[in-house]
């Protein structure tokens, strides 16, 4: 056996296949490059196969292609074997691969001829085709019965949904409707009864129990529970009334008193009617209460009122008269009577009553009553009456008409009051203000004499400024001069002097100017602007001299005013200079704050200098008053000058202080609602 097998493995007793084509290579060349390419393609025809087979789950004989693909394969083999037996002479194997490819290949056309009925019995692609056609037409004949019963079923869902969408208007109409009704009942605090006369049983709703003094949640009532809170004294004629509207199928129409359990007593009015049956007999009764004790109260009240109006009438002394325009029938008071000197038995006519009118004012009170009656307008008159005795007495009237539903006047009335006294007062009055109006005059007169006489101050304060001031500048020029002469021979004495000098006559310069500016105050025009309170300060602490270790802390975010800003800051100026020159230290720190009001602003100005002592407050704002001894050049009129500026446009100024701990100057200044372009100061 072994020997048999080395004998079909190594051949070694053959010459190679290459022999045969005398190795000429061309030859080997051909047969090994034809072997190799059908060996590849035979090869590459099963992967295919396989693939197919892979992807058409379908087949119905997909064995045959797997077949097909093994027999291929060994025909493939086959020529790989004759490429390798160029070189490598194993003959018994390539035998024996033969024989293997023809045992395949004699099974594979046996099972493909017994596999050929079955084969032919498959249906052909045209088969198929019409198959194919005839299943799309009862496709397109079933597509066309499904449209039309989707056709059919929307046409019923519209249907369906029209009628629910009638179904859902006629609910929410009458969802509406009852909503109405139980919004009026509520509104109107209404309750309502049904009462079922065959059981005798009362339905109520809430505001029926709460009207009846019953604490809500029981719907069901007896007739008793209705009748224990009736008012005694009430409940005989209303259980007449009810019983009259049962029989003879009226309306039950009652108002009545109910007595709660706490004893307090309410009014009601009710409403029902009754429904019968066939047989004319009634069933049941349905109805509905409202509480009117305020409606009650309010008659009674408005009695009282009447009756309180007669007792006020005659104690102030009013007549009142009635007059139907129908009739012509004229009702006055006993009061109004007296007003013409007449008795309470007098009959009162219309003529009657122009004839007890003084002639002088007889038409004038016609027209007014005729106006009244044609225009709907009410009337207010005085005239005179003539007393049959020859007196006069004033009277003052007053008259309106009213109108049916035509608007026609049907009647007019009104009342009357003696006014002799007033108008005896108002003589005095008269003369009074005759006597007024000549003090007026010459309160005018005494204005315009001011007004002349502020003109000539302000005349004379230019001329005493021009006429102290030349001979200042004069002066001052001559200090200049004699210093340039003696520059060499002065001694420190006399320069001492002449700087002490041309000291004064700056300071007298300073006086001057702050009497002419305290002397305008009161009759110049101070424009009024609108800005803001952040910049104002800004230029007022720039042009002051605030030495460089001194802080003037100002802060942020101020308002806009709308006031007189030339004024503001003459104010502002002057505290923080003052502030300034009277501290002690050069480092110093001055503070202002602002609060808003609701009509005006509160402005601060503190500092931390030495104070003031209290024997000096109360004269800091006077003129020409000045009490540190460390600024020689202060003239004593900038404080008064602050003082006078805040009080002309409405503020109010005072100062805190305490020796060794600073002042603080408070004052208020108006933020006028509308800015003028100019205001007399």
């Amino acid at each position: 056996m072994p020997e048999l097998l080395g004998t079909l493995v190594f051949s070694n007793s053959f010459i190679p296949h290459g022999h045969c084509y005398l190795w000429r290579p061309s030859l080997v060349w051909l047969h090994l490059l034809s072997d190799a390419s059908i060996a590849l393609a035979y090869y590459s025809i099963p992967i295919t196969l396989l693939y197919f087979v892979r992807k058409r789950q379908d087949l119905p004989f997909d064995w045959i292609f797997l077949l097909f693909g093994a027999f291929i394969v060994f025909c493939g083999t086959t020529h790989l074997m004759e490429v390798w037996t160029l070189w490598h002479p194993d003959y018994w194997v390539s035998g024996v691969l033969k024989a293997a490819t023809a045992v395949v290949s004699l099974y594979t056309a046996f099972a493909l001829v017994r596999l050929m009925p079955q084969a032919l019995s498959l249906p052909s692609p045209a088969q198929l085709a019409a198959v194919n056609a005839e299943l799309q037409e009862q496709i397109e004949v079933r597509q066309q019965a499904e449209a039309q019963v989707r056709q059919l079923n929307r046409n019923l869902e519209a249907k369906v949904a029209e009628r629910t969408a009638e179904l859902e208007r006629s609910m929410i109409q009458v969802r509406d409707y009852a909503e109405r009704v139980t919004l009026v009942m509520d509104a109107a605090k209404l309750g309502s009864w049904d009462w079922d006369l065959q059981t005798q049983v009362i339905r109520w709703n809430v505001y029926h129990e709460m009207l009846f003094g019953y604490q809500p949640g029981q719907a069901e009532r007896r007739y008793e529970d209705w009748l224990q809170r009736i008012h005694p004294d009430d409940l005989p004629w209303v259980e007449a009334q009810m019983q009259q509207s049962r029989a003879q199928g009226i309306d039950f129409s009652a108002e009545h008193r109910v007595v709660w359990e706490d004893g307090s007593l309410h009014w009601i009015a009710a409403f029902g009617r009754f429904y019968y049956d066939a047989a004319n007999q009634p069933i049941r009764m349905a109805g509905m209460i409202q509480d009117i004790t305020e409606r009650k109260q309010i008659t009674e009240a408005l009695q009282i009122s009447e009756e309180r109006l007669r007792l006020t009438t005659e104690a102030a002394d009013i007549g009142m008269w009635f007059w139907n325009l129908e009739t012509d029938e004229l009702l006055w008071t006993t009061r109004c009577k007296a007003l013409f000197g007449l008795g309470p038995d007098v009959d009162i006519s219309y003529e009657r009553f122009l004839a007890g009118i003084y002639v002088e004012d007889r038409d004038l009170t016609h027209a007014a009553v005729k106006q009244a009656i044609e225009t709907n307008k009410e009337y207010e008159i005085e005239y005179r009456s003539v007393w049959p005795d020859g007196t006069l007495h004033w009277i003052a009237a007053k008259g309106h008409a009213f109108y049916d539903d035509q608007g026609k006047p049907v009647r007019m009335m009104g009342i009357a009051q003696d006014v002799t006294d007033r108008k005896q007062t108002e003589v005095a009055l008269q003369d009074r203000a005759r006597d007024l109006s000549r003090i007026n005059l010459q309160l005018m007169q005494a204005t315009a004499m001011l007004n002349r006489r502020n003109q000539e101050l302000d005349q004379f304060a230019h001329i005493v400024s021009h006429d102290l001031k030349s001979p200042l500048r004069a002066i001052a020029s001559l200090s200049v001069w004699i210093e340039e002469d003696l520059v060499e021979e002065a001694t420190p004495e006399v320069k001492q002097h002449l700087e002490l000098m041309q000291s004064r006559i700056s300071h007298m310069n300073t006086l001057i100017d702050g009497l002419l500016t305290y002397a305008r105050i009161g009759y110049q025009e101070a424009p009024c602007e609108t800005f803001a309170l952040n910049e104002l300060l800004e230029e007022v602490v720039t042009s002051l001299d605030v030495p460089p270790d001194f802080t003037v802390q100002i802060p942020s975010n101020l308002p806009v005013l709308n006031t007189h800003r030339l004024l503001l800051s003459q104010v502002l100026a002057n505290l923080i200079s003052n502030a300034i020159k009277h501290h002690e230290r050069p480092n110093g720190q001055v503070q202002v704050r602002v609060r808003p009001g609701i009509e005006s602003y509160e402005f601060e100005v503190a500092d931390d200098g030495p104070g003031i002592a209290p024997d000096h407050r109360e004269h800091v704002f006077d003129i020409f008053q000045t009490f540190s001894s460390s600024s020689k050049d202060s003239t004593g009129i900038g404080l008064a000058l602050v003082k006078k500026i805040v009080e002309r446009v409405g503020g109010e100024i005072h100062l805190e202080s305490e020796l060794g701990q600073g002042t603080t100057f408070r004052f208020t200044w108006p933020n006028l609602k509308e800015c003028e372009s100019g205001v007399a100061i």
